[in-house]
């Protein structure tokens, strides 16, 4: 996840204690204070910005896919009763084929 906000950090800390000044002001009913350096600068409190990257969009659709109810369990079943009797016995060929062609079909997106 990329944030991008154009402020430094000191001058996002006095934004946080003027909002926090605003809330307690607002309690009192009495004005806010414009001493603090964000407000004396005219800096304005706005969102910041945030982007979601690719990597954390197809990590987000791989964890829904594996929480989704549709898991053929008699399949796993099977798998494991294979690898756990030694006679799993995967094409190496069609997995490297597999990978490649995610790699690839990824760096084109």
């Amino acid at each position: 996840m990329k944030v991008s906000n154009n402020k430094d950090p000191a001058e996002l800390a006095g934004a946080h204690r003027t909002k926090k000044g605003d809330k307690a002001a607002a309690a009192r009913g009495s004005q806010v204070d414009t001493g603090s350096p964000a407000a004396a600068s005219g800096a304005t409190t706005e969102p910041a910005n945030v982007s979601i990257s690719s990597e954390a969009k197809a990590m987000s659709a791989a964890n829904q896919v594996a929480k989704s109810d549709d898991v053929d369990e008699a399949k796993i079943a099977r798998v494991k009763a294979m690898i756990n009797g030694g006679t799993y016995k995967p094409d190496m060929g069609k997995v490297a084929d597999k990978v490649v062609t995610e790699h690839l079909l990824q760096d084109l997106s």
